[in-house]
């Protein structure tokens, strides 16, 4: 089993889930047009996990927020496309140009959207435009830029990436096709490949067509990103390479891509489509039953479900010497449920036991059953058995019950279901190590971004500095792991290097300092000026040495409306970070943190937060505003209650430091 970040993940080819196993895609494509319910999809495609979504347009996040949150909140990832194409035929195929100009901002502008609506939710990916026209080298700059849109939000999620429409089956490696460059600092991608009938040239020798997926896979994987080897996800496949006539070899291709599925040569499909055919390439009837071709895919679906290998035993068993007495017969042992009010929190080893005895843990803020992601859970910090019903509750003290196979829906609820006297019954958090990093960048046509892995394992996603280092000022992260006393090894590895030609426009990443457990360590500061990794020495008998004097934290929140709301730290007038956003609601009662640090020197001082990016559609829920809840200066709140900006300005805090 692999880290458990609470993220998706690449490793040594494999896509790694929230709770640090292989995940393998199980799928099938929808129509935003469409929108086959969630319940139906998986009644007809039992041990589904994967959508990929195909969208035409390019709708709000807020207004398809509800069909992607009713799969997501089932475990089901969801990836969403776009499928426009320059010559508006919207049809895939190769056709048309690379986006540039404003048919590009649009594009761009949209996925950055969507990036920052579900930044917090895992589960929804990201795949950049559909069988574009390619590969060449404005193909792999027009898919850089897409990766960047999203990255450049602070979303981690992964990006799956089409790798275009050529000859059989891709003319060579796409190393020869594509600018590797372009892609060896990219972080949780995947090669999304399609496969019809066209792939093998229509042979129906099953031996020529799986050799010919088999080498496009191969291909694929000539390109290569930070992570190395890159996943394949075939993304689309079907038994019509025209969505009329039915491919003669279509069940030699649904046989290939289900057999490589299986066997581990790519990490999943999806088919196309959860809709009525043409007739080829129609997985439902009008009435949502399912067609023979469906029927094909659902019975893949469910073996490749079936050949999983559980990862904790089944909570009952039987034969010989089953149960707990003594004798030869056989017997079902099911386990005893957990009393009533019983309570579980974040960093407990311990579990709630339901009534059909499965088993309920918190797994770095992610709820699990029997060891699976229950649903979609993020930021958990109590489980709770009541009246027969498990409960989570998040960082925002919100929380939701489990029903029918989901979380309820909408924001929760802020009234407690225990009753008000109820201890605990799970011992509190064992204590955690901690590695503060204080880094800085030069921004250029986006922000630095990097990643860190301390004593060779990753810890957390990607990471965004925003800090400018002009300014003299650091963000703040703060990682925590169970790292024992003595010496560590704490790599930074800067991503995404960029140079227009200037000093002005150089993108650049500094670790200005790191502490183990307070303690700032001598010699962890460093200049990045190109994509590379720095390794630095912490604990152990590193010496210690001065960190930043002054260290701020904001509390933020936000209303939502066509993107989040965006600010930038002011320190007596002067703009210290890039526009940051926030993706907390406020109509959630949610806040978050970001903290930032400096050498303010001794005096008074003044810090701005300035809402930049204020949106207004005519209501009162088209209406993006920004909420500043006071901000904490080394340890010492400043405001009194809540300051709405609810257009662009800035909220200022008047504060003293001594050093």
């Amino acid at each position: 089993m692999s880290t458990a970040t609470g993220q998706f993940y690449d490793s040594n080819g494999q896509i790694i889930d929230p709770n640090g196993q292989v995940y393998v895609a199980r799928g099938v494509n929808v129509g935003i047009d469409v929108q086959v319910p969630a319940s139906q999809l998986l009644a007809d495609f039992p041990g589904l996990n994967f959508v990929r979504l195909a969208i035409n347009t390019y709708p709000t996040p807020a207004s398809i927020a509800a069909y992607v949150n009713s799969l997501t909140s089932q475990g089901i990832v969801v990836e969403l496309e776009d499928h426009t194409t320059s010559t508006g035929s919207d049809g895939g195929g190769g056709v048309g140009s690379v986006f540039t100009g404003q048919e590009l901002t649009n594009e761009l502008n949209w996925y950055s959207s969507v990036a920052s609506y579900f930044k917090n939710n895992p589960y929804v990916w990201f795949g950049t435009d559909n069988e574009p026209p390619g590969p060449g080298a404005a193909l792999s700059t027009w898919q850089q830029q897409t990766y960047d849109a999203i990255r450049n939000t602070g979303n981690t999620s992964p990006i799956m990436l089409e790798a275009g429409i050529s000859a059989t089956p891709m003319g060579g490696p796409l190393s020869s096709q594509l600018t590797a460059s372009d892609y060896s600092g990219m972080t949780s991608v995947i090669w999304d490949i399609h496969s019809y009938g066209w792939v093998s040239n229509y042979s129906t020798n099953q031996s020529t067509v799986s050799s010919a997926l088999a080498t496009t896979v191969q291909e694929a994987h000539s390109i290569t990103s930070a992570d190395g080897t890159i996943p394949v996800i075939i993304g689309e496949y079907g038994n019509s390479t025209t969505g009329v006539t039915i491919d003669a070899n279509a069940n030699q291709v649904i046989t290939a891509i289900q057999s490589a599925v299986e066997n581990g040569t790519v990490s999943g499909s999806a088919a196309w489509i959860a809709h009525t055919g043409a007739p080829g390439d129609g997985l439902l009837n009008s009435n949502y039953s399912l067609t023979s071709y469906g029927q094909q895919v659902a019975a893949g679906i469910a073996a490749e479900a079936a050949s999983e290998t559980p990862t904790t035993p089944p909570s009952s068993g039987g034969g010989s010497g089953g149960g707990s007495g003594s004798g030869s017969g056989g017997g079902t042992t099911t386990a005893t449920p957990s009393a009533n009010d019983t309570v579980v929190t974040a960093g407990s080893s311990a579990a709630i036991t339901d009534a059909s005895g499965n088993t309920w843990t918190i797994a770095n803020g992610v709820v699990q059953e029997n060891g699976q992601a229950a649903g979609y859970s993020s930021g958990v910090t109590e489980l709770a058995y009541v009246n027969g019903t498990v409960w989570q509750e998040n960082a925002a003290g919100n929380w939701w019950g489990w029903s029918n196979g989901g979380w309820n829906t909408g924001n929760g609820t802020s009234t407690s279901p225990l009753p008000t006297s109820t201890p605990p019954s799970s011992p509190p958090p064992s204590t955690t190590s901690t590695i503060t990093l204080n880094v800085s960048e030069d921004a250029y046509q986006g922000d630095a971004q990097f990643i860190v892995k301390v004593d060779g394992t990753q810890v957390g996603g990607t990471m965004i500095a925003s800090a400018l280092h002009s300014s003299g000022d650091s963000n703040v992260f703060v990682l925590t792991g169970n790292w024992a006393s003595g010496s560590h090894q704490v790599a930074i590895q800067f991503l995404n290097d960029a140079y227009g030609g200037t000093a002005s426009t150089d993108r650049n990443l500094y670790v200005n300092a790191i502490a183990f457990n307070g303690q700032t360590e001598s010699g962890t500061s460093a200049a990045l000026y190109t994509n590379s990794t720095r390794t630095f020495s912490v604990g152990g008998s590193v010496a210690a040495a001065s960190g930043p004097a002054d260290t701020v934290t904001v509390h933020l929140s936000e209303d939502a409306y066509n993107g989040n709301a965006q600010f930038q730290l002011l320190v007596d007038g002067k703009v210290v970070t890039t526009p940051q956003q926030v993706v907390a609601l406020h109509a959630a009662g949610a806040w978050e943190d970001l903290t930032f640090s400096g050498n303010f020197g001794a005096g008074n001082h003044t810090i701005g937060v300035q809402f930049t990016n204020d949106a207004y559609g005519g209501t009162a829920s088209t209406d993006r505003n920004l909420y500043v809840n006071g901000i904490d200066v080394n340890g010492t709140h400043y405001g009194s209650g809540v300051s709405a900006l609810y257009s662009n300005g800035t909220a200022t805090f008047a504060i003293a430091t001594t050093h």
